[in-house]
């Protein structure tokens, strides 16, 4: 199974972080260099914001762009390689399970020898912190299913977040075919499972990963402050126009009796 795992070049302490988890140091050192779209001005086309509005009711955040431009690319290189399971680790991953690797290894195994998970385009979330439960008939062995401690997702409930996940090459051909441009963010799996672009998206009971809270995102951070700075322009300008109002205001009433007169 190949690993990808998803970092700005200029995150070394993040990476570093990694490593010290006992995430393998070559998994880490052949990282994914992620898109930073602050260096690149030609991502509009790559936007599909007509549909992204119609979804959110807001425009893509920079960093929403940067990550799904990011995940996209991995697909790209999924659909070329000979593996048909691909692990992604976004690079501010947490390790839950001190034998995580071995449970990989196992998982890795048995999504290999089964027909269902590679005939459907599937996604195993490795770190999913809400409970799911989704009661839609699974075809497939239920001795698997009890081995692999998966369960799958529930339509109705949205289930957000995409640094860790396992995903096959049929599911990342299919997301590539049915959005030819970004029209969700990376991690909304509610709209893909009920369009049908993913088959089957499984989690696993027990949590691998989860997202360290000691890492924010830096390409959000600056396009937050840089839309703080916005809106207390236009702040700005708002009070000085009430200003003005009030000022207009009560000059045409010191000046009405002069008027009546």
């Amino acid at each position: 199974m190949k690993t990808f795992i998803i970092s700005l070049e200029e995150e070394a302490k993040r990476r570093e972080n990694l490593i010290q988890q006992g995430i393998p140091i070559d998994w880490v050192k052949n990282y994914f260099r992620a898109i930073d779209v602050r260096k690149n001005e030609n991502f509009s086309k790559e936007v599909d914001y007509d549909n992204f509005y119609k979804r959110y009711r807001r425009k893509p955040k920079l960093g929403e762009i940067g990550c799904s431009l990011s995940h996209r690319k991995i697909y790209e290189i999924i659909t070329k390689t000979s593996e048909n399971f691909n692990l992604i680790l976004e690079d501010d991953v947490i390790t839950e399970d001190p034998e995580f690797l071995a449970k990989l290894q196992k998982l890795e195994n048995i999504l290999s020898s089964t027909y269902f998970f590679s005939s459907k385009a599937v996604i195993i979330h490795l770190g999913i912190m809400e409970s799911v439960e989704y009661n839609r008939k699974v075809k497939i062995n239920r001795k698997v299913l009890k081995s692999l401690r998966l369960k799958t997702n529930n339509q109705v409930e949205p289930i957000w977040r995409t640094h860790a996940y396992i995903i096959n090459k049929k599911a990342a051909s299919k997301l590539l075919e049915f959005e030819p441009q970004i029209q969700y963010v990376a991690d909304d799996w509610q709209i893909r499972s009920r369009n049908k672009t993913i088959d089957y998206l499984f989690f696993m009971q027990q949590q691998y990963f989860v997202p360290d809270t000691q890492f924010d995102s830096s390409i959000q951070n600056e396009n937050d402050s840089w839309g703080k700075k916005k809106y207390n322009v236009w702040k700005e300008l708002l009070y000085k126009f009430y200003v003005q109002l009030l000022n207009f205001k009560y000059r045409i009433l010191t000046l009405s009796p002069i008027i009546l007169k």
